[in-house]
């Protein structure tokens, strides 16, 4: 994310007695230093975990323009609020179309955990191999990879720097993993996994434990890191 993102992120809850209730990060919708202002501020879930012990998180995708159908932010807020499992939020995908390319992960509280990657016309759920599971902003589908664009629009991307870390660091760790180890692999200094160059820097990180409902945020503030445990 734009360097300027950094100091504006937000933790909010939203509580609904006819739906579920759930807790979000937002970035404000943000994505320049010149939008970092309060007047532009929206509370948009890019991560929403609800009531029910279900998590999903979006991420970049680039394929296709965008078509009819509700916006990702939109997307995210409809499964926290009406889904309790990974298999309920895929029904979800089956009936309403959305508007743009984006990559959802989902998991629950049942250890079961998916990848939604998304057209604009189109999705594909992909599963875990070995119990592992790992998203950037590339499309892992072999459909869908013949219209991801990413390196075409963006040749310097490390999206797949950032998948083969991730990947290559959870095989070393998986005899001893533990909701510790994904802040150790994820906010590793020096690594394209945790980014910190002068104009685009990781806001926050999440370690999730889906099954014991233990939820960490990790972020950094004028140079100090900080965390929190998210209650719902």
């Amino acid at each position: 994310m734009d360097s300027g993102n950094q100091k504006i992120f937000e933790v909010y809850k939203v509580l609904n007695p006819k739906r579920n209730s759930f807790i979000a990060v937002t970035d404000m919708g943000i994505t320049s230093s010149a939008t970092a202002k309060p007047k532009y501020f929206s509370y948009e879930a890019d991560d929403a975990i609800n009531d029910k012990g279900l998590y999903i998180g979006i991420t970049f995708a680039c394929a296709d323009k965008l078509l009819y159908g509700i916006s990702s932010i939109h997307m995210t807020k409809i499964i926290a609020e009406t889904c309790e499992t990974v298999k309920d939020a895929i029904e979800v995908f089956e009936k309403i179309p959305l508007c743009c390319p984006k990559n959802f992960f989902i998991a629950d509280k049942n250890a079961d955990m998916v990848i939604v990657e998304h057209t604009s016309k189109k999705f594909k759920v992909i599963y875990p191999e070995n119990n592992i599971l790992v998203k950037t902003n590339h499309y892992l589908d072999r459909e869908l990879a013949r219209e991801d664009k990413i390196l075409k629009l963006f040749p310097r991307h490390n999206t797949f720097k950032r998948y083969n870390e991730v990947f290559n660091e959870i095989n070393r760790e998986k005899d001893n993993f533990n909701i510790n180890t994904i802040i150790k692999i994820l906010r590793r200094p020096r690594s394209h996994v945790y980014q910190n160059f002068r104009r685009l820097k990781t806001i926050w990180t999440l370690a999730l434990n889906m099954t014991n409902r233990e939820y960490k945020i990790y972020w950094d503030t004028l140079g100090k890191r900080k965390k929190a445990e998210l209650k719902i």
